[in-house]
């Protein structure tokens, strides 16, 4: 079974989706719906609208927006990815609170150090934003980079983590 759930945020809906396994997506700006059509090859009866299976992401997420959360301890689904992307999303994980790295920097650590776009393209495809910190991850000239949610939402996000980066 494959619970969703369409959470308010402040920036704006936040589609939220666990499997029997753990978390497998978070959508911002995204209807459940839509989502589920875009990843899961599943008919209706296998998803079900539930606040309570999502409870406790829904309440780590409020936590985190009023400030009061910063390190989430929700169970995650990874088996769909590739081993390169897993070990990005991995690593992006232990990306700290209120700090961020350059892409090449994130591409050292997966060693790999000449994968900087890989590694773009990998927190670009992250099924699981905010959760797991790709905004975190900046251009290297220290410039705020693109972000799949849109610039001002990455802005908000590290404006909220009180991160100082230039933003063009």
């Amino acid at each position: 079974m494959i619970y969703y759930y369409n959470y308010k945020s402040p920036i704006g809906s936040l589609s939220v989706i666990r499997g029997e396994k753990g978390l497998l997506k978070l959508a911002i700006n995204k209807p459940a719906e839509i989502v589920l059509n875009d990843i899961l090859s599943l008919d209706k009866s296998e998803t079900k609208e539930s606040y309570d299976k999502l409870a406790d992401v829904i309440e780590q997420l409020d936590a985190y927006f009023k400030g009061k959360l910063q390190e989430f301890s929700v169970e995650i689904d990874l088996n769909n990815l590739s081993e390169f992307h897993k070990k990005v999303i991995m690593d992006l994980s232990k990306i700290p609170y209120g700090t961020v790295i350059s892409y090449g920097e994130l591409a050292r650590k997966v060693n790999n150090p000449k994968a900087a776009r890989a590694v773009g393209q990998a927190c670009k495809a992250n099924p699981i934003p905010i959760i797991i910190p790709c905004h975190r991850v900046i251009r290297s000239d220290g410039k705020i980079g693109n972000y799949t949610a849109g610039v001002d939402i990455k802005k908000y996000l590290l404006d909220l983590e009180k991160v100082e980066v230039k933003f063009f």
